[in-house]
């Protein structure tokens, strides 16, 4: 998860999820696609955490996520 982040008055912020695909093995994940996202949330303070959904040769419903 990343880190966390408030609002000057104190306030927590939203949790954002980065959503990645389950097809790309362990060793580069998080180094793919998402990396952007994950790079931005950290540079912004914002706090998020990352869910996987199952490829299944985009037969499955992830595109509407």
């Amino acid at each position: 998860m990343g880190h966390g982040g408030h609002h000057g008055d104190g306030r927590l912020r939203d949790m954002l999820t980065i959503w990645t695909l389950d097809w790309v093995p362990n060793g580069p994940r998080g180094f793919v696609r998402d990396l952007r996202l994950r790079w931005a949330a950290e540079e912004a303070g914002l706090a998020y955490t990352v869910a996987t959904v199952p490829f299944d040769g985009r037969q499955s419903g992830f595109r509407p996520i």
